[in-house]
């Protein structure tokens, strides 16, 4: 585990020693001493992208997009419930979402970094909704 753990940390810190690039996660530093060993990355208010993204799948027609019957739908609403039903997520941000992780793994490749575990539940999504592949647990450099 330990060993594991300090390979994590050598291919982040190299990732970082490449530059900043917005859809990978800043790596802050690490814990070794007195107890379990921590990754120190930034916060990323809106958690994981798996669970994000269930959040909204929860709750019917969150996913569907944007449109004239929910204007219409809106009319007479205020306040939070109003909120509720413009926070759906619309095909624009999740294509904004793809091309987000699209842009990451660029880096990478180009950076000669496999991450080899992408996956919703290892991007972590920021309070401005951008996201940031993290978990370099399995990551190799080239």
């Amino acid at each position: 585990e330990k060993c594991e753990f300090i390979k994590e940390v050598e291919v982040m810190k190299s990732v970082k020693k490449l530059g900043h690039n917005i859809n990978i996660v800043n790596f802050l530093g690490c814990c070794t001493v007195n107890g379990p060993l921590y990754v120190i990355v930034e916060y990323c208010k809106k958690g994981n992208l798996r669970d994000y993204l269930l959040s909204f799948r929860t709750q019917p027609n969150r996913l569907s997009g944007w449109s004239e019957d929910a204007e219409i739908y809106m009319q007479g609403m205020e306040g939070e419930e109003a909120v509720h039903v413009k926070n759906m997520l619309s095909q624009k941000v999740l294509l904004s979402f793809s091309h987000q992780i699209a842009r990451g793994m660029e880096f990478l490749s180009v950076n000669k970094t496999i991450h080899r575990d992408l996956a919703a539940r290892n991007v972590l999504v920021t309070e401005d909704n951008i996201l940031k592949i993290a978990d370099f647990g399995l990551a190799r450099n080239g």
